[in-house]
């Protein structure tokens, strides 16, 4: 009875879902994995183990000593050495197998690329294992942990879940190979926003720190306290600059675990900042003319001085500066003329893109702030491939992606072609400021230097010179030398796909237009800035 009784706790066995660890062992050399039965070539008996399998592979190039009841059943398929496929097909009771496949090779090697490996508490690695030779089957190992609290292990991926060691197991049969993982505590990583940065003296910027996984008490310090000094407010960064020059400023954990992280801070004075004080003003006159008469430079910044970059510090730069301060423009900057306009706007006196009044300058679609090759609603960056798919500046839904609308109508400073090319001194003009121009100028249509265009006089006797530089589209340029398009700011209200721009050709003058050369927003126009404080 104990027997049977044995003989049918083996045969339950077989027959019950492999364990998930590992292949499953039933004998010195025996496994099983599943209905799959593995039989090692060090095997010489079976004993009186009684199994029935769906598959058996056996390596012995000998059949080892079985049973008439080793194997309640014959249907499994039997693969066996290839040498030996005759020998098994004339073996006592191996002969009642009806299916015997040659071929079988037992592996005879297990390894994983990396033996052993530190990781913190959150990360992971790849293991990976090789059976040989090539073509031993099985080749899949399973994989155990020695103790899951501290790595976790799938398929060969191993998770780092809690501090301690532990070995990561791969077993084949009776092939084993082991990496040995030790976890620590994970690292804190400190993330500063910014990694360069200017900043002018008694002037502050901030850097914001952030931490993962999770937060730690942190501390700042300067590699140059003279040049920048840094402190800690309300979980920013406060660097203020005092002098010129660079300094590192680094955030450390008080504890000093985290991954820390820095910025590099240059400090940094504008020409006219007679006195390095971080501003331009009337006490940057008094420093210069202070220095011209005593000759003393010790206390003054000269590079600075030089305001008419003549490489020359004398009386003109008194001039020059006191100018600036006046008009809020160095005499040396893109050009600008008062035209006695009643809002005192000051228009540049060429395109952007342009040295000289009569050349055409870049072509910028509305809302982007460099010029390129093909301009057309699929290349636009403000919508999904159409007129009526807008993803920035949109007031309808019916023109919005999936009814996008934000509501914005005039462009920000970092769509702006003009802020962005020329500095924040300059923007695209605004619908109101085209027309002041065309409602209190008179205009020609002319040439200069042989090109053709408009000539505005302001009520002062001031001009510019518009060229008819045309516009770009789908087909290429287009109306160059006949037509002006020149975008404002401002989207039209009704059809937020068009922008207000001025237009004219040699007979007349529009306010904006919806064809394809002219308001579309994709199509490609020259910009003539106007100057702001």
């Amino acid at each position: 009875m104990k027997k049977l009784l044995q003989s049918f706790i083996l045969l339950l066995a077989m027959m019950l879902p492999a364990a998930a660890n590992a292949y499953q062992q039933l004998a010195e050399g025996v496994y099983r994995d599943g209905s799959t039965l593995f039989i090692g070539s060090g095997v010489t008996s079976l004993g009186n183990l009684q199994v029935n399998p769906g598959v058996i592979y056996c390596y012995g190039t000998i059949p080892p000593a079985c049973a008439a009841n080793t194997f309640t059943a014959y249907g499994a398929a039997l693969h066996v050495p290839a040498a030996s496929l005759g020998s098994y097909f004339v073996a006592q009771y191996w002969n009642n197998f009806g299916n015997i496949v040659g071929g079988a090779v037992e592996p005879a090697s297990l390894t994983l690329n990396m033996t052993q490996a530190a990781l913190v508490v959150g990360e992971s690695l790849s293991l990976n294992a090789t059976v040989l030779p090539a073509n031993a089957f099985p080749k899949t190992p399973t994989w155990t942990s020695t103790n899951p609290a501290v790595a976790t292990v799938n398929g060969g991926n191993v998770a780092a879940v809690g501090i301690g060691e532990c070995d990561i197991v791969a077993a084949c049969l009776d092939k084993e190979a082991v990496c040995h993982v030790t976890v620590a505590e994970s690292q804190v990583q400190i993330t500063l926003d910014k990694h360069e940065a200017k900043v002018l003296p008694n002037h502050i910027i901030t850097l914001t720190p952030t931490m993962s996984p999770h937060e730690t008490t942190l501390k700042v310090t300067s590699s140059n306290p003279a040049v920048a000094a840094a402190r800690l407010v309300g979980g920013v960064v406060q660097v203020v600059g005092l002098a010129e020059g660079t300094a590192t400023v680094v955030v450390v954990s008080e504890d000093g675990l985290a991954v820390p992280d820095a910025c590099l801070v240059t400090v940094y004075t504008e020409l006219g900042d007679v006195n390095a004080d971080g501003f331009v003003n009337i006490s940057d006159v008094t420093s210069l003319i202070n220095y011209l008469l005593s000759n003393d430079a010790s206390s003054y910044n000269v590079p600075k001085a030089d305001a008419n970059r003549d490489n020359k510090v004398n009386i003109s730069d008194v001039t020059a500066l006191i100018n600036y301060l006046l008009k809020d423009y160095w005499p040396w900057e893109h050009a600008c003329v008062d035209l006695g306009l009643p809002s005192g706007t000051l228009w540049a006196t060429c395109n952007v893109g342009a040295d000289r009044p009569e050349e055409y300058g870049d072509y910028f679609a509305w809302g982007e702030t460099a010029p390129k090759d093909y301009y057309a609603w699929s290349t636009y960056k403000w919508c999904n491939g159409s007129y009526n798919t807008l993803t920035k500046y949109c007031n309808l839904s019916s023109y919005g992606y999936n009814g996008f609308t934000d509501g914005k109508t005039e462009l920000e400073p970092e769509d702006d072609a003009a802020y962005v090319n020329w500095g924040p001194s300059w923007r695209m003009p605004t619908k109101v400021q085209q027309d002041e121009l065309r409602r209190n100028c008179t205009w020609t249509w002319t040439q200069c230097n042989g090109v053709n265009g408009i000539l505005f006089t302001g009520p002062n006797g001031n001009t510019i010179f518009l060229p008819a530089a045309g516009g770009y589209a789908v087909d290429g340029y287009s109306h160059v030398g006949t037509y002006g398009y020149y975008f404002s700011i401002k989207l039209e209200y009704e059809y937020p796909y068009i922008a207000y721009d001025i237009i004219f050709d040699s007979d007349d003058w529009y306010n904006w237009s919806d064809n394809s050369t002219s308001g579309a927003r994709s199509c490609g126009h020259p910009v003539r800035a106007v100057r702001v404080s």
